[in-house]
C-alpha cells in the first residue's frame, strides 16, 4: 500500500541513480489515524508522536490539520528539510497544538449560591 503517488516521470539530474522522484500528491498525502491503528496496530499516541518526529527532523510537513471530531483528516507532504538538519539553514518545524477547543468540555463548578442564606448553629434548639 502506498501513500506516495510517483510521477510518470523522474528529473534528471545528470547522474543515472540520482534522479529526483516527482512526487504527485505531495500536499494530499493522507494517513489517519484510525487507518495506523486498525490496520497496522499503532496506537494513536505513539502515531502522534512518530507524526511529531518526522515533522521536526524535516522529513514531513503538515498542510491541512484534520479534526478528528469533525471527520476531517490530515494531509501531509514530503519534504526535503532534513537535508539541512542540524546546520544553521535548518528550517523548524513542530505541529501546531489544536486551539479550536473541540471534544468533551470540562463542566463549570459553581462554588456558592447566592440564594442561599447562611446561618449559625446558635439559634438551633
Amino acid at each position: 500500500m502506498r501513500k506516495r503517488r510517483e510521477g510518470e516521470e523522474k528529473e534528471e539530474s545528470g547522474r543515472k541513480g540520482k534522479e529526483r522522484w516527482v512526487i504527485e500528491n505531495n500536499g494530499n498525502i493522507v494517513f489517519p489515524y484510525a487507518e495506523a491503528e486498525n490496520k497496522f496496530g499503532i496506537t494513536r499516541p505513539r502515531f502522534q508522536r512518530a507524526i511529531d518526529q518526522l515533522v521536526e527532523k524535516g522529513f514531513l510537513d503538515i498542510k491541512h490539520a484534520g479534526g478528528g471530531m469533525m471527520k476531517d483528516i490530515s494531509k501531509y507532504s514530503i519534504s526535503d528539510r532534513w537535508l539541512n538538519y542540524g546546520t544553521k539553514n535548518f528550517i523548524q518545524k513542530h505541529r501546531k497544538k489544536d486551539t479550536r477547543g473541540l471534544g468533551f468540555k470540562k463542566k463549570e463548578l459553581k462554588t456558592g449560591n447566592g440564594n442561599i442564606t447562611y446561618s449559625s448553629n446558635a439559634n438551633v434548639t
